[in-house]
């Protein structure tokens, strides 16, 4: 007997026929990672043996359950009881082995195969599973119970059938596929007269005829089907069909069909005709795949193609497309070619989408690249729509009234998604430039997010308005960022509520940020503080109403630089017959420095119009340049005049070399006293005029207007020299008069031979040096003066 403790109820059965038993039990234990060698390592007599024993020699012990446990690595278990397995174990284990008593009778060698039904169960449950269970565990236990009665018996086998039925078809639709149920042959009587079996049969047939219906008249189309989905459809489609044809090709099911057709079933007809129209679904689902074949490598293509080279294989498929039209005997229609263009325009339009992240929006981070990406897919949809009307224009002129000419005339339906989507694009465009503009981020990629500065009175105003205007579009923006659904999926129509939403205060920030603008320009009286503002602005705008609103900014700053022509214009006017020359400035080189004044002022303000990193309307500085050039125009003419009259005076006072002849000093002959007699400077009025006019000109830096003439040029190389004796003879003049300034008349008698000595002193500059000395030599007369 096997030694099992104290439980009395264990029969006894001998020690060879207990071996063979348990081990015909472990021999049946078939669990995922649990083999052969590992459960013989892994059996040990307490508890699987003894738990084996309880099971077969207890007749009140009616399952016995096992689990491989290999959650934590290196330590595998190894679970058998008779009761349930614990809740910790199920969860870790993949399946479990089970082994069910029949009946309570005693369990020996010769009938336990009998007596003990054995299979393997997932832990988490599937249709499939269910009824692997129901077939292998509650249909034995149930149906070969001989207690029941025949009416009950075929009552339970006709709702068990019709459940498996269901079960059947949920998991032939988990699979894609159309899967019939055939019940045992030992569950039905293949006779007509046996009325509850044809109920069951019948029961069967209908729910056949029912899912051949739904095989036959699927469809996979829709308005966000893709070609390749399509095509996958039509393949599934054949290879389901196919399958149907071989499954009522079998013996189980003819059989069925003749035992209904002697029973005159009324249910036998639908089933016969959907059972025929099944090889006419599967002739037209072999040619789909025949001509959709044709876009599969080139939707495969597009599918992994960037969106700006897309262009590249719209051709290739509008031209299988056009060869589908004429060809295919089902898409030969209008709706179903439509249907192909549709689902090619769901292609691009997945393809866009997945080239486009909107996080980038709403972290504020590299939207000018989203900005292109969806310009880019703007750019496909209407390539692929410009497309089609080029091939369906070409398409009713080929067709020459030889078929219907509205075949290619879709209503607006089939692109009515595409055109979704490009509006979105659009949409989303406007946000973007919505978040460039109120934003404020330096550089042309972003950069520190810090604001422009601006000066002024106005300045720290401005700058508040910039502020609150960039914390209103940043608080909307977040709320855009918890929106539950995808912003680019078209059918999302909450999308329209939200975008007007968000138009609503884009529009209202605009109005702000223009009222910023207007205040930053109010005080602007120069071109420069004006241009200065318009660059700093013309920076942050991007959106067309800000842009509109600094061009009308521009054109005030234009017209301000037209009126300090016109100021500049009035004030050359009044002065130019009477220019107002600084002291010691010649005449002529005055009038034209002078006007060299003014127009440099101008020359200031064009240049910062001309240079400025704003670009001005052309139309407006054609205005500006006009009126620039008629006050540099009046202003030329005027130097000119005064430089051609200098000239001509010059060359007819001739040559002015012989004025370097006069002596340096001469004396000044108002005085009556000889004592006090002055000297004063003996320099040439023509000369000295020459050197202040030619200096005056060479300012104005222009020598290819203003060249000197060459009887200048003959004496220039000594008009350093000549300059410096002049500063040296006026030291002389300066203090021989401040000598004389403090003496009296009776003082200069009573020095008058000091004052002779003096006199001796300057005699050479009076009579020997002249303009033409050497320096060299006016210096030591000077210190010996």
């Amino acid at each position: 007997a096997y030694d099992t403790g104290d439980d009395s109820s264990i029969i006894s059965c001998s020690t060879k026929d207990w071996d063979t038993m348990i081990s015909w039990i472990k021999e049946r234990i078939m669990l995922k990672g649990l083999t052969p060698d590992i459960l013989k390592k892994m059996w040990k007599k307490d508890p699987h043996s003894d738990a084996v024993a309880q099971f077969i020699g207890s007749p009140s012990t009616r399952k016995l359950l096992v689990a491989f446990d290999q959650s934590k690595k290196g330590s595998n278990r190894l679970f058998i009881t008779t009761g349930s397995l614990p809740a910790a174990v199920i969860q870790n284990v993949k399946d479990v082995a089970y082994f069910l008593r029949h009946t309570d009778a005693s369990i020996h060698v010769a009938n336990i195969g009998k007596q003990i039904n054995f299979g393997t169960v997932a832990s988490i449950q599937t249709a499939e599973t269910v009824m692997k269970t129901m077939e292998k565990i509650y249909r034995p236990l149930v149906f070969e119970e001989k207690q029941w009665s025949q009416g009950t018996r075929n009552e339970l086998l006709g709702h068990y059938h019709r459940l498996c039925c269901s079960f059947t078809e949920g998991i032939s639709k988990m699979k894609n596929e159309t899967q019939l149920y055939f019940p045992p042959l030992s569950d039905v009587h293949l006779d007509a007269s046996d009325t509850d079996s044809m109920k069951d049969l019948e029961s069967i047939i209908i729910h056949w005829t029912r899912q051949i219906k739904e095989a036959t008249n699927s469809h996979a189309s829709d308005e966000k089907s893709t070609l390749l989905e399509e095509i996958d459809f039509w393949r599934s489609r054949c290879d389901n069909l196919s399958k149907i044809l071989a499954q009522l090709n079998s013996v189980e099911s003819k059989n069925i069909v003749q035992v209904l057709a002697d029973a005159k079933s009324s249910y036998l007809d639908p089933f016969n005709e959907v059972s025929t129209h099944i090889e006419g679904c599967l002739h037209v689902a072999e040619v789909n795949v025949k001509f959709l074949s044709l876009l599969k490598a080139p939707c495969e293509e597009l599918a992994i193609t960037k969106v700006e080279n897309m262009g590249s294989i719209m051709p290739l498929l509008m031209n299988c497309v056009r060869v589908i039209s004429e060809h295919s005997t089902y898409y030969n229609t209008k709706d179903r070619l439509g249907g192909i263009l549709r689902m090619i325009s769901n292609e691009i339009m997945n393809r866009c989408r997945a080239e486009l992240f909107l996080d980038s929006l709403f972290a504020g981070a590299d939207t000018c690249s989203l900005i292109a990406r969806l310009e880019e897919s703007i750019a496909c949809g209407l390539s692929w729509k410009c497309l089609y009307d080029r091939v369906a224009h070409a398409q009713v002129v080929m067709d020459d009234g030889s078929r219907d000419r509205s075949s290619w005339d879709f209503e607006s339906s089939v692109f009515s998604q595409l055109d979704a989507f490009l509006q979105r694009c659009r949409d989303l465009i406007d946000l973007c430039t919505g978040c460039i503009q109120f934003s404020f981020s330096i550089g042309i990629h972003g950069g520190s997010e810090t604001l422009l500065e601006f000066g002024g009175t106005k300045g720290v105003d401005v700058v508040n308005i910039l502020q609150e205007i960039q914390a209103t579009f940043i608080m909307h923006l977040g709320q855009l960022r918890k929106l539950t659904y995808d912003i680019l999926d078209v059918r999302a129509l909450q999308w329209h509520d939200d975008f007007n939403k968000t138009k609503i205060v884009l529009k209202d920030l605009e109005v702000r940020f223009s009222n910023a603008i207007n205040t930053a320009f109010g005080p602007i009286k120069c071109v420069q503080s004006g241009v200065h503002l318009l660059e700093s602005f013309s920076f942050l705008s991007h959106r067309e109403a800000i842009k509109n609103c600094i061009e009308e900014k521009a054109i005030c700053v234009i017209n301000l630089f037209v009126l300090e022509c016109n100021h500049a214009r009035k004030e050359f006017d009044v002065h130019k017959r009477n220019p107002p020359i600084r002291p010691g400035e010649p005449v002529a080189a005055g009038a034209a420095l002078w006007a060299e004044s003014i127009k440099k002022s101008m020359k200031t303000s064009w240049d910062t119009l001309c240079f400025s990193k704003y670009n001005f309307a052309e139309m407006s500085i054609v205005d500006a340049k006009g009126a620039y050039d008629s006050i540099l125009s009046s202003i030329e003419a005027f130097q000119d005049n005064h430089y051609h009259t200098w000239v001509d005076e010059i060359l007819q006072a001739g040559e002015v070399t012989e004025c370097l002849n006069k002596p340096l000093l001469q004396r000044n002959n108002l005085h009556e006293c000889n004592l006090r007699q002055m000297i004063i400077c003996n320099a040439d009025d023509r000369l000295m005029s020459l050197f202040a006019e030619a200096a005056g000109w060479e300012r104005i830096a222009e020598p290819k207007r203003f060249e000197i003439p060459d009887i200048y040029h003959s004496i220039s190389h000594k008009r350093t020299d000549i300059l410096y004796t002049y500063e040296q003879v006026m030291l002389v003049i300066r203090a021989y008069s401040e000598i004389f300034a403090k003496l009296s008349n009776s003082e200069c008698a009573l020095f008058a031979d000091h004052l002779r000595s003096f006199d001796k002193q300057i005699r050479p500059g009076l009579s020997k040096l002249t303009w033409a000395t050497r320096t060299n030599i006016v210096d030591k007369f000077v210190h010996v003066s």
